[in-house]
């Protein structure tokens, strides 16, 4: 490690090492990485006392969630008030693990019930897109794109997805517009073509881009929120969405392939856009660092970590952050992917 270590830093220092340095520095910062992930010093790590009932719920709360078992993604809905299964699906490994997945355990990301309680779901990472009937049958599977993090049902009825590919020789994400009666997918877009397009270029070529193993990934989308109704500031059908990497949300409108709005901070790598009213959005600010040397870099500003939530009302033009300070006291961090929903 140590002569790994010697490597990365004459790299650092602008000698090239025939071209391994990024590949180097990752596996370098591995051993930081995973000292964060086992050390229960850590301050992400929060030790909760599960033996005790924070709160015996009053309402029934429902909510959907996947587990992996005896070669079989099992979704279920529950009801947290008494933890009682309501009902089940089953997508199997037979069916879904016959293309390429970005991950072994790439399971099902942010289902959908539908009326007549058949399922959407997409295998995160993968080139799997599936509606299944109420029993588990398969009704369409779609195997054409990489879908990854959020997909949303439009007030129309059809289905919005984030999309990836390196065509470009970084990672360009896409929206994809997809009919639930027949999976065709009827709109799709480029967010490198709409940058351009709408003379942001910068968003991609001018800023400092996160960099991984697999390469430039610019944008981070990980949320796309469709708009139901019109308002004096957006239409319906105008499409939220959520880069991570940029700590940006963008409202863009399809039917004229125009940005409507560009919001940047005050979050950090932030996630899940809601629409809270005709003129607010909320975010979960994950307000996480991207840099390598994180804790590092923490420890020297002594900047403060916890994740809170930041509203934006377009009237006013100006920032909220509800619960924050409650947030602040329980120590409530996500690096990535943190959810909200105001009940």
């Amino acid at each position: 490690l140590s002569y790994f270590g010697h490597m990365v830093k004459h790299t650092e220092k602008g000698a090239e090492f025939f071209g391994l340095e990024r590949t180097l520095r990752n596996f370098y910062n591995l051993t930081d990485e995973f000292n964060m992930l086992i050390s229960p010093k850590d301050e992400r790590l929060i030790n909760i006392d599960t033996s005790k009932h924070f709160n015996k719920l009053q309402r029934d709360v429902f909510y959907l969630n996947s587990r992996y078992e005896s070669f079989q993604w099992h979704v279920e809905l529950k009801n947290l008030k008494n933890d009682d299964l309501i009902k089940s699906w089953t997508i199997s490994q037979v069916d879904a693990n016959t293309s390429d997945r970005g991950f072994s355990h790439s399971g099902p990301r942010l289902p959908i019930i539908l009326p007549d309680s058949g399922l959407l779901c997409f295998l995160d990472e993968s080139k799997h897109l599936l509606r299944l009937d109420k029993n588990s049958n398969i009704v369409w599977h779609k195997t054409d794109e990489k879908y990854h993090h959020s997909m949303n049902l439009g007030p129309e009825g059809f289905l919005w997805l984030c999309g990836s590919n390196k065509e470009k020789g970084f990672w360009d994400n896409t929206i994809h517009k997809v009919d639930i009666k027949t999976g065709k997918t009827v709109f799709s877009k480029s967010v490198a073509d709409m940058f351009e397009k709408n003379g942001k270029e910068y968003m991609t070529f001018g800023m400092s881009n996160s960099v991984d193993l697999s390469g430039d990934d610019p944008y981070h989308l990980n949320d796309i929120e469709i708009a139901k109704n019109n308002t004096k500031h957006w239409q319906k059908g105008d499409v939220f969405m959520s880069f991570r990497h940029r700590s940006a949300v963008v409202v863009y409108r399809p039917s004229n392939d125009s940005i409507i709005h560009l919001i940047q901070g005050p979050f950090l790598n932030q996630h899940d856009i809601d629409i809270t009213s005709d003129s607010t959005i909320s975010v979960f600010n994950n307000n996480a660092l991207t840099f390598t040397g994180q804790k590092e870099v923490k420890k020297i500003t002594q900047r403060d970590t916890h994740s809170f939530i930041t509203k934006y009302d377009f009237n006013q033009r100006v920032f909220t952050f509800p619960f924050q300070k409650e947030m602040k006291k329980h120590g409530l961090f996500t690096q990535t992917q943190g959810l909200h929903h105001f009940f």
